[in-house]
């Protein structure tokens, strides 16, 4: 990394530092209530059923994805992005420190758990309608800061280095925290998410210290595109220009289709073997685990063999996940570790990398906004896996088929249509 800085312009030099504080203290963040482990367990002990958790995760991603489209008018349009994006992480990260205060109104019968339930789901809501407002000028950002080499040791620097502090995180707070006799519930809770929250405001610091890459050449205003509806009409144009872009966009969709389990997979473990809260710890560490020694593997894996290659191997890992849940991971809690091993290094940041890599090198400059929100757009459907995933969880127990969770069964099958779709793509051509 030391040695592609030193070819570097000094815009690349200082918003490594900046956005890589951004990245890691907003992982950091996400980790002390992961929506994997942790944060099921909250809504759970909250009186939630299956289906409200994945109504939750399914309104939590539409808030990110969904809004995307209408910034990309922005976005466009405004040669500086910077503006956007710290007003929005502001605004939407700041409030996440009510969080605590609710649990412990709840904790001295000021609320009811009704109450706090709705309460936290809003914030968290608010909180991923902001992370979606500000992907695209984040993107724009990073796209325009780094050449292709240096962004894809970028992203993966940045999630080895969250990887080794979501294991610490897991191990040393999280279990810890939720283990705890001198914290109990809904202390342990209000404890982490006001970590969280003190995380999440050094991310936005590090926003704050991002200078703003020069403006490329290629930079147009949208030449009587006044209006987010004729923007939308431009969107068909873009598809019918880019059959790479709609095949990627098919792989994104079918390869997140881990998130029709990704809420259950803590409720399945803790019920079949009966364990405790503080479980979700482990699981969480061996996602960070994941995180650590996977994402590497797949930055190594694009540098030498092509970023296709890389999608390929996500993919076969995103399809690994349920396939183990269903079986050694019926054997023991420790059998099951493997399957957040997995999502941690494929299905969420494993895939988010090495697709938006592959975007950023195989759309155009001047329309790379407009990819960024279609990408996403595209993805807005996936949302609704948790929502399925939740219909197949009733009175908080898994639907099963010959003993077989039909939940795990259904995420294999989509994630092998992915897989498959993967062996389709072809090498990106780099946009210079």
């Amino acid at each position: 990394m030391t040695s592609s800085l030193q070819n570097e312009p000094v815009v690349a030099k200082r918003n490594l530092f900046a956005l890589t504080t951004d990245v890691v203290c907003f992982s950091a963040g996400c980790a002390f209530l992961d929506p994997n482990a942790v944060l099921p367990l909250l809504l759970h002990r909250l009186g939630a059923t299956g289906l409200l958790i994945g109504i939750f995760a399914a309104v939590r991603g539409i808030g990110f994805n969904l809004p995307q489209i209408f910034v990309a008018v922005l976005a466009h349009r405004m040669p500086r992005q910077k503006p956007i994006l710290a007003w929005v992480a502001i605004f939407t990260r700041i409030p996440l420190f009510l969080i605590p205060l609710l649990l412990l109104g709840l904790m001295n019968h000021w609320l009811t758990a009704k109450t706090v339930l709705w309460a936290i789901t809003c914030l968290f809501w608010v909180w991923a309608a902001g992370d979606g407002l500000s992907y695209i000028p984040w993107m724009e950002i990073v796209a325009r800061s780094f050449s292709d080499k240096l962004r894809g040791r970028f992203f993966a620097l940045t999630q080895s280095i969250t990887g080794a502090i979501g294991i610490l995180i897991a191990l040393g707070v999280v279990h810890t925290a939720l283990h705890s006799s001198a914290l109990p519930f809904p202390k342990n809770y209000a404890l982490l998410a006001f970590l969280g929250a003190c995380v999440f405001f050094i991310s936005i610091i590090g926003i704050l210290f991002i200078h703003e890459p020069p403006v490329p050449e290629t930079h147009q205003n949208l030449q009587g595109e006044t209006n987010t509806a004729a923007y939308l009409k431009k969107l068909p144009t873009l598809l019918k220009a880019s059959p790479t872009f709609v095949l990627l966009s098919a792989v994104q969709l079918f390869c997140s289709a881990g998130a029709i389990s990704s809420s259950f997979y803590v409720l399945y473990a803790t019920r079949r073997f009966q364990l405790h809260d503080a479980w979700a710890g482990y699981f969480q560490g061996s996602y960070a685990l994941g995180v650590v020694t996977l994402i590497p593997v797949w930055a190594w894996i694009g540098e030498h063999y092509g970023q296709k290659t890389s999608i390929r191997m996500v993919a076969f890992g995103a399809l690994l996940a349920p396939v183990i849940a269903l079986t050694l991971g019926r054997i023991s809690p420790w059998a099951f570790c493997p399957v957040y091993a997995l999502m941690g290094g494929t299905m969420d940041w494993g895939l988010w990398i090495v697709l938006n890599h592959y975007l950023l090198t195989h759309t155009p400059e001047k329309e790379r906004p407009a990819y960024i929100a279609l990408f996403s757009l595209l993805a807005v459907p996936a949302s609704l896996y948790p929502l399925l995933g939740g219909l197949m969880v009733p009175n908080q127990h898994l639907l099963t088929l010959y003993h077989v969770p039909v939940l795990f069964v259904c995420t294999a099958l989509f994630t092998g249509v992915g897989f498959l779709l993967a062996q389709r793509l072809e090498e990106p051509d780099r946009q210079e």
